[in-house]
């Protein structure tokens, strides 16, 4: 083979190797500045940077869309967050982006106590989830607090004895509203006391590593 065109081979392999390089370079500069912008609320910055060309060749269209998700529901703008759930629907996703979307509706339509809404994103990530301890988790926040059953009143109540003490604050405070859905006032009064005392004694322990 003519040793000209090894040369030509090697450099065109050299220049697409370094194309890679740089596409990933720049790829994660701009996502770090994209999750930056968010993370410190500064929304118009982001919208800016979403604005640009060069980061539309770089950045997927999913992760652009899921950036501005997020700060639409950082921003309480409901109208905006219920319409790109919508546009969501529309376009093809692939298995992770659907529970990526799926997860963040269920959530942010329960902090909302849409019941329609919280109800279908449940539906979806119970066919969808693939690990039983997540179903659970989610079937168990949309029937407390959605349904207001107590359908794992008596399942939570043993998880509390061995679980860390990070979750045990949260686990309480589930308890609590279950004896609320319940009608037990007494026993809803006394969970969310223990709910009160694990926060405050993690906060305690937090203060004291620093």
């Amino acid at each position: 083979m003519d040793k000209k065109w090894i040369y030509i081979a090697i450099a065109v392999v050299a220049v697409v190797a370094l194309t890679e390089v740089l596409h990933r370079v720049l790829s994660s500069h701009y996502s770090n500045k994209l999750m930056k912008q968010l993370l410190s609320a500064d929304f118009d910055g982001m919208f800016m940077t979403l604005e640009n060309k060069f980061v539309q060749y770089l950045i997927p269209p999913f992760n652009r869309d899921y950036l501005k998700l997020n700060a639409y529901i950082a921003q309480n703008d409901k109208k905006k967050a219920d319409d790109m759930f919508k546009a969501f629907e529309t376009k093809y996703l692939n298995a992770a982006q659907k529970e990526a979307v799926n997860t963040k509706g269920f959530f942010y339509y329960l902090s909302l106590e849409e019941k329609g809404n919280t109800r279908k994103y449940h539906d979806a990530l119970m066919e969808t989830l693939k690990d039983e301890s997540q179903k659970r988790d989610i079937d168990r926040l949309f029937n407390t607090y959605i349904i207001k059953g107590k359908k794992y009143l008596k399942e939570t109540l043993d998880e509390i004895e061995s679980a860390p003490m990070e979750a045990k604050g949260q686990l309480e405070a589930l308890v609590a509203k279950m004896y609320e859905n319940d009608g037990n006032e007494e026993e809803c009064d006394k969970h969310l006391d223990l709910a009160m005392m694990y926060q405050q004694q993690l906060a305690k322990e937090s203060s004291e590593e620093k």
